[in-house]
């Protein structure tokens, strides 16, 4: 399985140079390793040079914002690192586990693909927002669930929860912030949500050993709530570059 993962993943980057390439022509931008250096050189220089603390001073509200995304991760987190104790628990099997996970995965993918028809005419903090609520939603409806079919219906969230909530963030940021600080508002949001799933694996596997798979998904439903509403509230009095 991973000798035949690696060579799709081959293939699929080989086409994706091919794509790059084709798409540079179209648009009239540089696809010549010279002509890169020459372009990023002068966008640099245009560029006011911004220090990881400069940013947060000036960005303090997004700050806040990240802070409510490790929250929400963090459901996300125990879903992906605990799904077979959660569905064990409910008299699941190892087999329930990998049906429930391609579904997720399966779910996200059609969000993504239409996301820029969907942001025409729905705004990022609106869709954030949504998926905030979503993956609330998500986490409440397997902990409160009796049966694996409910966890089933759980993942149906996933449409517009993750599947949304990521796209719209990459746009959000670009939205919100220059080309230079973008780079850092990028970065921050990709280290927050590694060290959600980082800290839920290992706060997820203690709470799984002293209290069980319930108790693991009423904390994590209280610690994702929590985290929503301090997103939706903030994500509201961010201001969007005109």
């Amino acid at each position: 399985t991973g000798e035949v993962t690696l060579l799709m993943l081959l293939i699929t980057l080989c086409l994706t140079k091919s794509h790059f390439k084709k798409a540079c022509k179209m648009r009239g931008e540089p696809d010549s390793e010279q002509d890169k250096v020459e372009v990023v050189s002068e966008t640099l220089e245009e560029q006011e040079e911004i220090n990881l603390i400069q940013f947060i001073k000036r960005n303090k509200l997004f700050l806040l914002v990240n802070i409510g995304v490790a929250g929400i991760f963090f459901s996300n987190s125990i879903f992906n690192s605990f799904m077979l104790q959660i569905v064990e628990n409910i008299g699941g099997n190892s087999e329930d586990m990998g049906r429930i996970l391609a579904v997720m995965a399966f779910l996200e993918i059609p969000p993504m693909f239409l996301f820029e028809r969907v942001h025409r005419k729905v705004s990022c903090k609106r869709l954030l927002q949504l998926g905030a609520i979503c993956f609330t939603l998500k986490i409440l409806c397997a902990t409160i669930a009796d049966s694996v079919f409910m966890v089933y219906v759980a993942q149906l969230f996933q449409l517009t929860s993750f599947g949304i909530f990521l796209p719209a963030m990459v746009s959000f940021i670009d939205e919100i912030m220059e080309k230079g600080e973008a780079v850092k508002g990028q970065a921050l949001y990709t280290i927050v949500t590694t060290v959600a799933a980082i800290f839920a694996s290992l706060v997820g596997g203690v709470i799984l050993d002293v209290s069980g798979a319930s108790s693991l998904l009423w904390i994590s439903t209280i610690i994702t709530g929590a985290g929503a509403i301090l997103f939706c509230l903030v994500i509201e009095k961010v201001k969007v570059r005109k």
